[in-house]
């Protein structure tokens, strides 16, 4: 009677508890939207990585645990804290740029140089695309398109050009 009566009580404190526990993982994070980009544009700068990028307004940086910096939309800067506030929460896909030391990646074509030190850098099957910053002869930062989708290359390579314009390194 004990074991019966421990197990009752057992059992209704685990339903008195589920439901608070799954409010939290409902999906209140997969509701908060991408922010369109603003028209005001500001000058960021990223001293790791040597450079300078003009972004809209509505950017930030998130600085992930491997010391890249992922650039992302106010609205999707809002989802991923309430992803880390909320690890069982539902999820998105998430768009951004991501800024990196350069990728030992074989098999690199370029295209084109733009005022010497820009390059779009890309595999042959483009499942690597990275616009890839070089100073004195040495690689120093790959911006890719984070989460681009298979079959996505064109717009994605569209998408690093119109960056490159943004785009440039801070010299010491």
């Amino acid at each position: 009677m004990k074991h019966l009566l421990s197990a009752l009580i057992s059992i209704s404190l685990l339903f008195t508890l589920l439901p608070a526990k799954a409010q939290q993982v409902k999906g209140q994070c997969f509701d908060i939207p991408e922010e369109t980009p603003s028209d005001t544009k500001v000058i960021r700068k990223f001293p790791k990585f040597n450079l300078q990028m003009e972004l809209p307004e509505n950017t930030n940086a998130v600085i992930l645990t491997n010391g890249s910096i992922l650039i992302v939309d106010r609205g999707t800067y809002k989802y991923l804290q309430c992803l880390q506030n909320n690890p069982r929460a539902l999820g998105r896909h998430v768009i951004g740029y991501l800024i990196s030391k350069p990728k030992d990646v074989k098999n690199l074509l370029a295209k084109g140089s733009m005022k010497g030190y820009r390059f779009l850098m890309y595999t042959p099957d483009y499942s690597y695309i990275a616009l890839r910053l070089i100073y004195k002869d040495k690689a120093t930062t790959d911006i890719t398109v984070f989460e681009k989708f298979k079959g996505e290359e064109k717009e994605t390579m569209d998408l690093l050009y119109d960056l490159s314009q943004k785009v440039d390194l801070i010299v010491k």
